[in-house]
């Protein structure tokens, strides 16, 4: 009698434990939240880097046009602008993509280095919806 009532009391216990999953809900945001560059200027010492908003130069928000030009500094030189780690922040339910000029998709998020000499980066941003947006970077030097 004793097994009856203990399983039934970790029936009841487990089943007032389970709690409904919510899961995001299902928005058309693409906005582009922050993009930041880490510019490695050390080679010997890949742990001292320059931590930059990409967004504090022009910025379109409603074309998705970004261009930044890095500050007249010591620190980057054109080797050191060939060492570059972009990261950006979306909305939790949007997907990244990095594409080519022509809109064709290349792989998802920023990974590796980048070599922003000059150089344009396309990328979109798909939101939960299936609405999509594309976005250019393009970077220069002050140099």
């Amino acid at each position: 009698m004793k097994k009856w009532i203990l399983a039934a009391l970790l029936l009841l216990a487990a089943a007032a434990s389970c709690q409904k999953l919510q899961f995001p809900v299902r928005s058309d945001d693409t906005s582009l939240i922050g993009l930041k560059c880490f510019v490695y200027y050390d080679p010997q010492n890949p742990s001292v880097r320059q931590e930059l908003s990409l967004l504090m130069g022009t910025y379109n928000r409603e074309r998705g046009l970004i261009s930044y030009t890095f500050p007249a500094d010591e620190r980057f030189t054109p080797a050191a602008l060939q060492r570059c780690r972009i990261e950006a922040t979306i909305p939790p339910t949007s997907v990244l993509e990095l594409t080519d000029a022509g809109g064709n998709p290349l792989g998802h998020g920023f990974e590796g280095f980048y070599d922003l000499r000059g150089n344009t980066l396309y990328f979109r941003i798909t939101a939960a919806d299936g609405t999509v947006k594309p976005y250019q970077l393009t970077c220069k030097s002050s140099r």
